[in-house]
């Protein structure tokens, strides 16, 4: 491209250019699509939860079930049982 700029054979250099500008903006365009269709899927596979909270089941919202923003109050948790691969406690 440059060098049909160089050499003064504008009508291939504007030729090119356009190719060029025209891939670019086709480009642009689905990746900003893609981007859509990503954020799409991504809303519909969220994690759905329901969790139990002071006697509660509730649906918390994801970035409350964080344990960042609720840490595991002292005393409460209850460890739970383990099964062996036989089925018996662990």
């Amino acid at each position: 491209m440059i060098l049909s700029a160089v050499l003064g054979h504008w009508p291939d250099f504007i030729i090119i250019l356009i190719l060029l500008l025209a891939n670019a903006s086709i480009g642009f365009w689905e990746e900003h699509q893609a981007g859509k269709a990503i954020d799409a899927l991504k809303a519909e596979l969220a994690i759905k939860a329901r969790v139990l909270r002071d006697g509660q089941w509730v649906n918390p919202r994801r970035e409350s079930s964080s344990r960042a923003h609720h840490p595991a109050a002292p005393g409460r948790h209850r460890p739970r049982r383990r099964a062996t691969a036989r089925g018996g406690p662990g």
